[in-house]
């Protein structure tokens, strides 16, 4: 979804309706409305205007937490 994405960015779209479990992935590439779309259903009814789909919000994107070096096994010290 990320290249999808950053290709309809380039092409100068600035809209992109994207499946809901696949819009925090979209979200990453910046300049582009990601929509995050739960069914069929719903993508109707908002082109219809009849329930619109807010815009993902990038506030929501989880930061993947800092890898803990002290718990890593070293093997600079064992030989053969």
């Amino acid at each position: 979804m990320l290249a999808l994405a950053n290709l309809a960015k380039e092409q100068g779209c600035t809209t992109f309706y994207v499946p809901e479990c696949d819009a925090a992935e979209a979200a990453l590439i910046d300049g582009i409305d990601v929509i995050p779309v739960p069914t069929l259903g719903h993508l109707v009814e908002h082109i219809f205007q009849l329930n619109v789909i807010p815009p993902f919000d990038r506030r929501n994107l989880v930061v993947a937490p800092e890898e803990r070096i002290e718990r890593l096994v070293d093997f600079a010290d064992i030989k053969g």
